[in-house]
């Protein structure tokens, strides 16, 4: 049982980590774009970020409630 948390937790973390670099990628992309095409890539970036933090958040409960 504990294994299969640890491997969700491994699974949250690596999902994390791919949507720092979509973040990264995103924040490429936007230089030189024009104001409309910039301003959607602000509110996907906006959105992507607010995944990380719930995501991460629940990662960090999810390992103190395992500990």
């Amino acid at each position: 049982m504990v294994k299969e948390k640890f491997d969700i937790l491994t699974d949250y973390e690596e999902l994390c980590g791919r949507l720092k670099d979509i973040l990264t990628v995103l924040g490429m992309t936007s230089v030189g774009e024009n104001s409309e095409k910039t301003a959607t890539i602000n509110v996907v970036s906006q959105a992507l970020e607010s995944l990380i933090k719930e995501h991460t958040k629940n990662t960090n409960k999810y390992r103190e409630d395992i500990a």
